[in-house]
């Protein structure tokens, strides 16, 4: 496997190809040319790997859960998971990137198990405020609050 391949990961519990489609856009975005495999977790998703094929339109691999703590930066230079709570499985050595589920609190409603699982993740996208507020509540619960003297983001001037 070429270092700089790219790993799209599927494994959305019961997610199916509601949230395989969350891979298949980040494929799109991908040069045409680029190395990209799709680990699919059949168990948890629900959805064969030959399917996932055809949605994403690039090779998929079915694998065990237990399999992923193999992967490493070696192997990869991203990957990409539509399931957050996979992150802790993953070799830090891979730079990753969470593909949120939106308005919706997946992978939790908890804000502090939101907060852990996402904190696995180099950056997280969403099409919506309500995932990075779920982040940002769940974090704030284990940082106290910032010093009086400390002016918050949406008070400080604009430089120019």
């Amino acid at each position: 496997m070429n270092s700089k391949a790219i790993l799209l990961l599927n494994g959305v519990l019961d997610g199916g190809e509601t949230y395989t489609e969350y891979l298949k856009h980040a494929s799109l975005c991908m040069p045409a040319d680029a190395e990209a495999v799709v680990i699919n977790i059949p168990a948890q998703t629900k959805i064969s790997g030959e399917r996932v094929s055809e949605i994403v339109n690039r090779p998929t691999q079915d694998v065990e859960l237990a399999t992923l703590p193999q992967l490493s930066g070696k192997d990869f230079s991203l990957l990409i998971s539509n399931d957050a709570s996979l992150g802790r499985y993953i070799d830090t050595s891979i730079k990753t990137v969470f593909l949120s589920h939106g308005s919706s609190a997946m992978p939790s409603s908890n804000p502090y198990l939101f907060a852990e699982f996402t904190s696995y993740f180099d950056i997280i996208t969403s099409s919506s405020n309500a995932s990075m507020q779920m982040a940002a509540n769940g974090i704030s619960l284990y940082r106290p609050p910032a010093p009086e003297s400390i002016v918050p983001m949406d008070q400080t001037p604009m430089m120019h």
